[in-house]
């Protein structure tokens, strides 16, 4: 496989520098007329924030978010050592992991370098870039711009050293249990899935280069807000808040090195990269209509879930230490801490799925006799037929039955899969029943069958994970 040397890590460094011109240069209309020079220099910033208008705090955030990746690469190129070729027993899905566990294999084969260096290249490169904007009409250079870039370059270089700590501690085998027979990694994946599903479902791809070109114009240039409100934002908040928690639940259950402010300082990068990406893949569809504003909330979710679990989850892992957790191990410590929090948030989930846009007041009761009729919609119309839709109810609900198996469980008393389906099915028809009386939702029995299906459900793969192989195998 391809090994990532040194002079290739400077290759990418230098790629990522270029970019990094393009985008802060463009259009290049340089004027190097003293009498020009004179006037520029007059209007230059040298105070950061001094002045900011509310409009520019967008600009900030965006020119932290830009050198990232050049703090990223340039740490990585001040490593000793190159990253090896991947060993034949490794999993091709885990080359990545598997080179930055070789990254920090030995204190004295490769010490640890400081994150301070790569964020001095990029103040360096920041300045020489404000220094330039002087002689460009179209930019104006301050030192705002030069001390978030060195912000950017800071934490990009904090994060893969904290990564690379934690994973070089591991070797291959330790990696390839993280991620294979682990249900806790299995169940992140299938969230994940689910979020692009509910993006992309429609699969109604544009059908030119300048119809794909005019979309994502069109997207670029929406606005970073909008006519956002709290009911609209509550939905995305939730659901990368939940792939956000799930996340870190994963990587301090799998990584016990791990557990520290830098996994997740790595993980809100990765979850918000996440959210950006689900935006920028609707542009590829037409149904889909892809916001700046909606990628911003994404973000604003994965905040959110990283904060919550670090300051709800983590003290107990804390408290475990280094110490490896198996299925019971989650089990007995995990359920009860979560247990508020599964109250607080998975209501809101399932009414935002089934119920938005909550416009009870804009429609009369409406109800059609198919509806009674199971997958009658499903059959009938196109809009319906698609394996997303059909299986939402399934999924929305297997969280219902896990948790219920682990307190009943907990409690020693014995489960009832014909209970949870009951309960599972009676809230679902409650919600259908809402249905009926909102303008753009339809109630339909089928989403009651099924919920009572995933709850069920949710019990044979609680008693599956207490049967499996440990999470994280010693």
């Amino acid at each position: 496989m391809i090994r990532l040397s040194r002079k290739q890590t400077l290759g990418l460094l230098i790629l990522c520098g270029a970019v990094i011109l393009y985008a802060t240069m463009w259009p290049y209309n340089f004027d190097f007329r003293p009498e020009f020079t004179d006037q520029r220099m007059r209007i230059v910033n040298w105070i950061p924030f001094a002045g900011t208008a509310a409009t520019a705090y967008k600009d900030a955030v965006l020119n932290t978010i830009l050198f990232i990746p050049f703090g990223v690469l340039a740490y990585l190129y001040r490593s000793k050592e190159a990253l090896p070729r991947r060993s034949a027993r490794v999993p091709r899905l885990l080359i990545p992991f598997d080179a930055l566990a070789w990254l920090y294999r030995s204190k004295e084969a490769q010490p640890r370098r400081s994150a301070l260096v790569p964020a001095l290249w990029g103040m360096i490169f920041s300045v020489s870039i404000e220094t330039l904007q002087v002689w460009l009409p179209s930019r104006f250079p301050s030192a705002t711009d030069v001390f978030t870039n060195t912000l950017g370059s800071l934490l990009g270089a904090s994060a893969i050293r904290g990564v690379a700590d934690s994973i070089g501690r591991m070797g291959a085998d330790d990696l390839r249990r993280a991620f294979r027979h682990n249900v806790m990694f299995l169940a992140l994946a299938a969230y994940a899935v689910v979020l692009i599903a509910s993006d992309i479902y429609t699969m109604d791809p544009v059908g030119s280069v300048a119809e794909l070109a005019s979309r994502g114009k069109a997207f670029l240039r929406s606005p970073w807000i909008g006519d956002m409100d709290l009911v609209k934002a509550v939905g995305p908040v939730l659901s990368l808040g939940v792939l956000a928690f799930l996340s870190a639940e994963w990587a301090m259950v799998s990584f016990p090195w791990a557990r520290g402010p830098y996994t997740y300082l790595f993980l809100f990068f990765l979850c918000s990269a996440f959210a950006g990406g689900l935006e920028c893949a609707q542009v590829l569809f037409r149904s889909r209509f892809p916001l700046r504003s909606d990628a911003l909330i994404g973000i604003a979710g994965s905040a959110y879930g990283v904060l919550l679990h670090r300051l709800a989850a983590f003290p107990i892992f804390r408290a475990l230490g280094e110490r490896v957790l198996d299925s019971a191990d989650v089990t007995r410590h995990r359920l009860p801490a979560l247990w508020p929090l599964f109250l607080v948030h998975y209501p809101l989930l399932i009414l935002y799925a089934f119920l938005y846009p909550f416009d009870f007041r804009a429609a009369h009761f409406h109800f059609d006799v198919g509806a009674l009729i199971p997958f009658y919609y499903h059959v009938t119309h196109p809009d319906y037929a698609s394996l997303y839709v059909i299986l939402r109810p399934v999924v929305s609900w297997l969280p219902a039955g896990i948790v219920y198996a682990g307190s009943r469980n907990a409690a020693k008393k014995p489960v009832s899969p014909l209970r949870i389906a009951l309960l599972a099915a009676s809230a679902q028809l409650l919600i259908e029943t809402g249905r009926a009386f909102t303008e753009y939702r339809h109630p339909d029995v089928t989403n009651v069958l099924l919920a009572a299906l995933g709850a069920a459900a949710g019990i044979h793969l609680y008693h599956r994970a207490l049967s499996s192989p440990a999470l994280y195998l010693a």
